[in-house]
């Protein structure tokens, strides 16, 4: 087997390792939270969400891809990046600060004052591990990134939950947040050796700054499109459906954007270093694709059907009301990995132009989907926004199939096993749980064993090549231990 090839597979473990401790703790901690705070609690502090994630996006600023992307990238290249993200974080937390009073305005909620306020010097803390945290995804260190990102979320759920259970309401929020990023950020610069020298290039600046720019402003298109839905919500509708929404949108995302975010993580810095070698970047491509899907499409398709009684059971009737929310999110959930590795390809080439003109095409999509739907329901814009996924879609697998020569419909058709597999679970579950008649806890569990079960079965009967890949590794393990 090559380094290369070892590197990633190690890479891949202790990325897959930390995302899914990360998921779990917090997965956790989200359920106790949302049964001792209130659906408004949460909808409150998401109306400044995309405040902040546009200030975010302008501290990263793109350098933190770009270091990953340059191969060659010196001390004096890091120092520069670190010494211009902590000035960003800097003036993006005052201006946030100074921005607070008009943000209670808009929305007419007194309390974000004090909330954007405190909340704002997150920005600056996240500024500090930009370069560790880079660095670490580079060398694919992921199992000593794992502890920074352990003792943060640990700490932060504790803290979060004592206050939520002491009756501080959305500030446990707010202070859970700040937690959690200071005791990453220490954590990042324990785990890795790296420190900046008082040292900054303008050479290094405009070098790194060709790539990171165009990542930059599609950064900042793509936070504010996919948070322009919390702020019709919070702003047209109330604090509570903002909360039904966003609760509905984060359990989507703890399956399907956490395992994209993880194979990213590893594909990214494997596909910038094939960049010469197209033919192999389409193989490794297609191996990825073909693993990410086998394992996102039954978890959304399963949660879609199981919605009603996975939130009866877990959250209690009060959070009942995001449960199509959640459902039809799932539909963009399915689709979400194709985007991501579609995207990784294209920054891997270098191609962080033509990235950004993806972005601009499909923020026109999402901005064309706000000004029909808003005014007709939540459930409405839900909709447009799946339209919109697959509209993006094509647009994204377009450069594949010019760069690659492989473009949408060779991914699906490579990827029709699990389809088939996937769709016939989805049924054949659902069918169970309409002729169940027992408890909600009952009915889940047999649903998510039927449903591992046949998906399991299903897959290996159409001799999909990666399940049958891997089950020939784990046979083969086993038999030499015995």
């Amino acid at each position: 087997m090559s380094s290369l090839k070892k590197q990633a597979l190690h890479g891949a473990f202790w990325s897959f390792a930390e995302r899914f401790g990360q998921q779990g703790v917090q997965f956790i901690v989200s359920i106790i939270l949302a049964r001792l705070l209130e659906p408004k609690d949460f909808g409150v502090l998401g109306m400044i969400m995309i405040f902040f994630a546009l200030a975010q996006s302008v501290v990263d600023s793109g350098f933190g891809q770009a270091l990953i992307q340059k191969q060659n990238a010196s001390h004096t290249d890091e120092s520069t990046v670190f010494w211009f993200n902590l000035l960003a974080g800097l003036a993006m937390a005052g201006a946030l600060f100074a921005a607070a009073p008009w943000i209670a305005g808009f929305y007419d909620t007194p309390l974000l004052k004090p909330i954007t306020q405190v909340y704002s010097l997150n920005l600056l803390i996240n500024s500090c591990g930009i370069v560790q945290n880079s660095l670490l995804i580079k060398e694919m260190a992921f199992k000593q990134r794992m502890g920074a990102v352990f003792a943060g979320i640990i700490v932060s759920g504790v803290v979060g939950v004592l206050m939520a259970w002491k009756g501080y309401g959305v500030w446990a929020l707010v202070v859970q947040g700040l937690v959690m990023n200071g005791v990453c950020t220490a954590g990042l610069w324990v785990v890795h050796p790296w420190r900046p020298m008082f040292v900054f290039s303008t050479a290094a600046f405009r070098s790194l700054w060709k790539f990171g720019s165009n990542l930059l402003f599609s950064g900042i298109l793509n936070t504010f499109f996919e948070n322009i839905y919390l702020v019709i919500i919070g702003k047209v509708y109330s604090p509570a459906q903002l909360g039904f929404y966003q609760r509905g949108q984060r359990l989507m995302l703890l399956t399907s954007q956490s395992i994209s975010q993880v194979v990213t993580q590893v594909n990214f810095p494997l596909l910038s270093r094939m960049q010469g070698d197209p033919e192999r970047m389409r193989r490794v491509f297609v191996k990825v694709l073909q693993s990410t899907v086998l394992v996102i499409l039954p978890m959304m398709v399963g949660l879609a059907v199981v919605a009603s009684d996975f939130i009866q059971v877990l959250l209690g009737e009060k959070w009942m009301p995001c449960v199509p929310y959640l459902q039809i999110l799932c539909i963009v959930g399915v689709l979400f990995p194709l985007h991501v590795l579609n995207l990784d390809a294209v920054k891997a080439l270098g191609r962080s132009d033509i990235f950004f003109r993806l972005e601009v095409i499909k923020k026109a999509l999402v901005a064309a989907n706000v000004l029909i739907t808003w005014r007709y329901g939540v459930i409405a814009l839900l909709w447009g926004q799946v339209v919109c996924s697959m509209l993006s879609l094509f647009v994204n697998a377009f450069y594949m199939h010019r760069f690659l020569k492989y473009g949408l419909w060779a991914q699906l058709w490579d990827i029709r096993k699990a389809l088939v597999a996937t769709l016939l679970m989805g049924g054949l579950i659902g069918a169970a749980g309409t002729v169940m008649h027992t408890s909600a806890m009952i009915t889940l569990t047999t649903q998510l064993i039927l449903g591992a079960t046949l998906f399991a079965g299903l897959i290996l009967l159409l001799k999909d090549s990666v399940a049958c890949e891997a089950m020939t590794m784990i046979t083969s393990k086993f038999k030499r231990k015995i």
